[in-house]
């Protein structure tokens, strides 16, 4: 399994990369951005159980195409691919694209 996002260079960024390599999981393509703070999602519920998720891209709301493009190769032998969207949509379609691609040929 290979991971492709980044983090921020904080303790979450940190933590998330021990633990992902704990799992097993190539970290090869998880980059970090000394800028940019590591991304969180906060889940409110309220008294009905109703939830409400508030989500700070942080630093995988910098994740660029090119980074993006050093890991298609890595992904080529992977039945699944999940992108989500606290990535730039330049980078999904891009990230898009090239799987397709890699798979199916062109457009």
């Amino acid at each position: 399994m290979v991971f492709v996002g980044k983090v921020g260079n904080d303790i979450f960024g940190q933590q998330a990369l021990s633990q992902f390599q704990r799992e097993g999981i190539n970290t090869s393509f998880v980059f970090t951005d000394p800028k940019n703070p590591s991304g969180v999602a906060l889940i409110n519920v309220d008294a009905a159980g109703e939830n409400c998720i508030a989500v700070a891209p942080g630093s995988n709301g910098n994740l660029r195409t090119d980074e993006v493009e050093q890991a298609i190769d890595a992904l080529t032998d992977s039945s699944l691919v999940l992108i989500h969207l606290e990535i730039p949509l330049p980078t999904v379609e891009r990230a898009s694209r090239q799987r397709y691609e890699k798979d199916c040929g062109s457009f």
